[in-house]
């Protein structure tokens, strides 16, 4: 069993803990060997103080890029903030702004169906409008002979 805390000691557990200090900035600030048990057995009940991570006026800033339109994940960058943290300070927020939307489809890396020439497409088949023309007259030229026949 450990040493006894004076009534003093207690009093700044139940501060420093209200304050929001981690158990590890309590026993440093007391300069003692407590367990965490300890001090939770002394902190039981008590609610602490969540500092802000963001101050008044960067909560402004957020709600001002908000409104304006700006997406979670810019503001984020922006501010260093989780989205969470930005939701919390935007909720109940109308957007007078309109918001962009950016849409970056794949790009694939292959070869033209028509030609064999390697190019980056986004879902094409062909390297160009020719060979697309190219094989479509070709496929046309197919179907209207057989239509014929």
């Amino acid at each position: 069993m450990g040493t006894k805390l004076t009534t003093k000691q207690v009093q700044t557990i139940k501060e420093l803990y209200i304050k929001g200090k981690t158990y590890s900035e309590i026993k440093e600030a007391l300069n003692l060997q407590l367990s965490n048990t300890t001090i939770v057995k002394y902190t039981r009940g008590l609610t602490r103080e969540h500092p802000s991570q963001l101050s008044e006026e960067q909560i402004q800033v957020v709600q001002r890029m908000y409104k304006k339109g700006r997406t979670y994940e810019e503001i984020r960058e922006l501010t260093n903030a989780s989205v969470r943290t930005i939701l919390k300070y935007t909720k109940g927020i109308k957007r007078t702004g309109k918001r962009k939307y950016t849409y970056n489809p794949p790009v694939f890396k292959r070869n033209c169906d028509h030609c064999g020439k390697y190019y980056e497409g986004h879902r094409r088949r062909y390297c160009s409008e020719e060979c697309y023309y190219e094989v479509n007259k070709k496929n046309a030229m197919k179907r209207s002979q057989a239509l014929r026949q």
